[in-house]
C-alpha cells in the first residue's frame, strides 16, 4: 500500500532529489521554504517506510510513499 502525489510544476532534476529530503533545500526559483519534503522525509523514516520521487522537466514530479505491511 501506499501514497502517491503528483504536481504539474517544473520538476526536478532526479539526481538532485536526495538534496530536496534536506531542510531547507529548494529549486531554482522557489517561493517556499525547503521544507515540506524534508519533513514527509523524516516521517517516513521514523515508520519505516520508503520514499521515491519521478520527475520529468516542464510536466512535475511524482513523490510515492510505500507503507510497510503491519507488523
Amino acid at each position: 500500500a501506499g501514497l502517491t502525489l503528483r504536481d504539474t510544476g517544473i520538476g526536478m532534476p532526479k539526481e538532485r532529489f536526495s538534496e530536496f529530503l534536506k531542510r531547507h533545500e529548494k529549486g531554482h526559483g522557489s517561493h517556499g521554504f525547503g521544507l515540506g519534503l524534508s519533513i514527509v522525509s523524516r516521517i517516513c523514516e521514523r515508520q519505516h517506510w520508503a520514499i521515491s520521487c519521478s520527475s520529468t522537466p516542464d510536466h512535475g514530479t511524482e513523490i510515492r510513499i510505500h507503507f510497510r505491511p503491519a507488523d
